[in-house]
């Protein structure tokens, strides 16, 4: 479904090209857009999947304060009964869930039956431990919710409740930060993944894949640390040099399957962060503290982790065929020479240097593709180098303010020219040059 939705809207937005060149007539184009415009499957209503989802959870939320304030006052009622009020609130969650699956109901029930049910297990074990007393830390309760929760995200597939899943996730990775319990933080992730990875290749267009990319790339940048709580700050280092291209490598593939630029938050997210490690990399300060091995469980998992995403992106460079890409997949390796090397005034003008060449390379591609937000891109990365560099206490003031003024000058001038020509290929179809 949601392919022939994305391939309409892909048709649809081509009518307005062909229409001006010749090849369909203007009764034709009107005619081919009104057929294909009736043909897109209903979108979901969000606002009112919202309403179902929030409605259900707040729904969750006071029947679990109910039950707890007749736990906690109404003493003279047997533990056995007590327990079984308890777990009215799943019960009648597993009903509602059950009905929708049999009824096989719309993706608004499918999303409020894996909330309702996920919360009325949450509020479950709550009541048990209260009315037992049995107390426990916050890490502990969020095991448990999560390690019997998450098959709802294959049973209903829904979108809300996989954000809470990552949230619960989220809280006890950073709840457990003084326990070691690294690896069961990768065992929740590794239930997670499946789900996300197989809707974000089969629903590329969808805004199903948009919101899924959205909150994993948060989730992914938040729990870093979370992942790798044991590793020397050194290695930390090396692996978001790993990481960042990585998501930017994600991008680019996803761009290369037609995914536009304002859904590619993957695209975004990975050249903001390759552009601020760069940038972080060209400061002598940043390279301090060297590294240190220990072994132990999340700098194993580090080495390996990195190890196959950039294995992944040697792969994907020679798929993709993509000149860009190639300063992105040195980053890894500068970044290692930096931590293991004692010369940081060395590995600092190393990363100056891949930043202005990097931004090189993305000029250049814009001249040959007439795109200007890349040349603006291009421009930004080098012209945030100078600016580095002439704030160096070493320079003098003099010659810094030269450096701006040039700077900002060369940036409009170039904008203003390559801009015309851009203008002038787009209305007479020439070749750039």
């Amino acid at each position: 479904m949601a392919s022939k939705k994305s391939f309409i809207n892909w048709l649809l937005g081509e009518l307005p090209d062909l229409e001006r060149n010749g090849i369909i007539d203007e009764e034709n184009c009107e005619k081919l857009h009104a057929y294909y415009s009736r043909q897109i499957p209903a979108g979901i209503n969000y606002q009112r999947l919202m309403l179902i989802i929030f409605g259900a959870l707040s729904a969750v939320l006071v029947m679990g304060g109910v039950l707890l304030l007749v736990a906690h006052n109404w003493q003279d009622i047997p533990f056995r009964i007590r327990l079984s009020l308890a777990f009215v609130p799943l019960v009648a969650s597993l009903t509602f869930g059950w009905y929708t699956k049999l009824d096989d109901r719309n993706q608004a029930w499918q999303e409020a039956s894996a909330v309702l049910i996920g919360g009325s297990f949450a509020v479950v074990v709550a009541m048990v431990s209260q009315i037992y007393h049995t107390g426990g830390m916050i890490y502990e309760y969020m095991f448990t919710c999560l390690l019997f929760t998450f098959p709802l995200l294959y049973i209903f597939k829904g979108q809300a409740y996989l954000l809470l899943f990552l949230i619960g996730l989220t809280i006890y990775n950073y709840a457990s930060l003084r326990i070691d319990s690294v690896a069961y933080s990768w065992m929740f992730l590794a239930f997670v993944l499946p789900y996300a990875v197989y809707y974000i290749l089969k629903e590329l267009n969808s805004i199903k894949m948009q919101f899924i990319c959205n909150i994993l790339i948060v989730f992914i940048i938040i729990n870093f640390f979370g992942f790798f709580r044991d590793c020397h700050a050194g290695m930390f280092k090396a692996g978001w040099a790993v990481l960042l291209p990585a998501i930017l490598f994600a991008g680019k593939r996803f761009e290369k399957r037609g995914l536009v630029l304002w859904k590619n938050s993957f695209l975004v997210a990975g050249f903001l962060g390759v552009a601020a490690f760069m940038t972080l990399g060209s400061i002598e300060s940043f390279w301090s503290g060297g590294v240190s091995f220990t072994s132990n469980l999340s700098e194993t998992g580090l080495i390996v982790f990195s190890s196959l995403l950039y294995l992944w992106m040697l792969f994907q460079m020679f798929r993709l065929k993509e000149s860009s890409l190639v300063i992105p997949l040195i980053l890894p390796l500068a970044a290692v020479a930096g931590i293991l090397f004692d010369s940081e005034v060395l590995v600092r003008y190393l990363f100056v240097l891949l930043m202005v060449i990097y931004g090189i390379l993305l000029i250049v591609k814009s001249c040959s593709r007439h795109n200007m937000p890349l040349l603006n891109l291009g421009m930004f990365l080098i012209a945030v180098q100078i600016i580095i560099q002439f704030f160096d206490s070493d320079v003098p003031i003099l010659i810094r303010a030269a450096g701006f003024i040039v700077t900002g000058i060369a940036f409009l001038v170039t904008n203003i020219i390559l801009s015309r020509k851009f203008k002038h290929v787009e209305r007479t179809g020439e070749v750039l040059k």
